[in-house]
């Protein structure tokens, strides 16, 4: 198996950083939409 260049892996690994913080970022709205329609009721 040959090594990637490092700019392909450092792509790659933004990529799942960016990826991650996308998920992370719509669970915590998800939540904050359920604790704000909670609130509401």
């Amino acid at each position: 198996m040959h090594s990637l260049p490092s700019g392909v892996a450092a792509t790659t690994l933004l990529c799942n950083l960016y990826d991650y913080a996308v998920d992370t970022t719509m669970l915590v709205h998800d939540l904050c939409q359920h604790h704000i329609s909670s609130a509401t009721e």
